[in-house]
């Protein structure tokens, strides 16, 4: 991954950040009529993603806790409104998440990769594939957010 990438990654996930820091903690937990979720799963969702496709798909283990991954995964929803405490985790999830990813990048930890056909129907064959896809996916969270913002 060249220079640029890693900044396309950076960048995407500092606005999701820069958003939530404009939000009250009941407008994070806010699931609008015409949604299933709130700012705070989707935010939640974009780092257990990254988890799951850059360490899961390697056969690796996950970097965040295992409940905080199963709790933000694809098909799940809100069940229960995030507290101050979690957020500030969530958010220390988000910088130190990607630090991370970049880091064990860099050392060569990711050797193998097993193929993953995601939702946008894009399939990720190896580990530039899948870290090249975070800002895609990021960015349509961020998209959704932006609409839920509109509304509470």
């Amino acid at each position: 991954m060249d220079k640029a990438a890693w900044e396309r990654i950076f960048v995407t996930r500092k606005q999701i950040v820069d958003l939530i820091s404009t939000l009250t903690l009941d407008q994070i937990n806010t699931i609008p009529k015409e949604f299933k979720n709130n700012i705070g799963w989707n935010f939640g969702h974009i780092i257990a993603t990254q988890q799951r496709l850059c360490y899961k798909n390697c056969d690796l283990p996950y970097t965040l806790p295992e409940a905080f991954i199963d709790k933000y995964s694809k098909g799940t929803a809100p069940t229960e409104d995030i507290s101050q405490e979690e957020l500030n985790e969530i958010l220390r999830f988000s910088e130190t998440s990607l630090a991370q990813l970049q880091s064990d990048y860099e050392s060569g930890l990711f050797k193998t990769y097993n193929a993953y056909k995601t939702s946008f129907g894009v399939m990720l064959s190896d580990i530039d594939r899948a870290i090249g896809f975070i800002p895609v996916h990021e960015g349509l969270h961020l998209g959704v957010c932006m609409s839920i913002k509109k509304l509470v």
